[in-house]
């Protein structure tokens, strides 16, 4: 592949706007990026870009506004409340992750203040996977250990609420709950709609974790 190197402002617009071109910043965290909407290109970008978007209507940011994310916002601060104290810069982390959490489809039935710092430390290892490429330790040994995390995510947060959607999907089906009963986030939507963007477990826990 020849090597061209953009260097006057006016090149770079016109890089940019190219449609035929796409990003490269993540390739090498391919573990953790490879299909995500920001990884797509043309056709693919677009059908997932458009299928995601359902979700993101005035109703359900009212829902979430309203009667979510109030919610979050109080438990994720009560742990410091009692405590009498915070590091601000861990508590915003900790409240935007968990408010990207509900939106993602990443359940946290506990809710505790343990969960989230599971859930913390899981996600702070996943954004040095997205970054391998500028990683300057030993590449293979982050992979391995990134690896072994996906799969201990899987098991703790991704698996459980995977089998919950399906459940509530099966239910919705029979018509036994309410259109309003299933839950609002991206996890169901694309589960919902494996007939026409099928994806896998894979591709399914990176559209999780780049959500969150």
């Amino acid at each position: 592949m020849t090597e061209i190197v953009i260097t006057t402002p006016d090149d770079a617009r016109e890089v940019y706007r190219h449609k035929q071109l796409r990003q490269a910043l993540y390739d090498a965290g391919e573990v953790v990026m490879e299909d995500v909407v920001v990884n797509l290109h043309g056709d693919e970008h677009r059908q997932r870009r458009r299928l995601e978007n359902r979700l993101f209507r005035r109703d359900t940011f009212y829902e979430y506004e309203r009667e979510m994310f109030p919610a979050i916002i109080q438990e994720t601060v009560n742990p410091y409340l009692e405590d009498g104290k915070a590091e601000l810069v861990d508590f915003g982390h900790q409240l935007m992750m968990n408010l990207a959490a509900l939106t993602a489809g990443v359940d946290r039935p506990l809710g505790t203040y343990e969960e989230t710092d599971r859930l913390y430390d899981y996600l702070t290892t996943f954004i040095e996977g997205a970054t391998l490429g500028f990683y300057t330790g030993d590449v293979q040994a982050k992979r391995a250990e990134i690896e072994e995390k996906l799969e201990a995510f899987d098991e703790e947060f991704l698996e459980p609420g995977i089998a919950l959607r399906n459940g509530l999907l099966e239910k919705f089906e029979r018509g036994e709950i309410e259109e309003e009963e299933l839950p609002r986030d991206v996890l169901l939507v694309l589960l919902r709609n494996q007939d026409k963007v099928p994806m896998t477990r894979e591709s399914l826990r990176r559209k999780s974790l780049s959500t969150c």
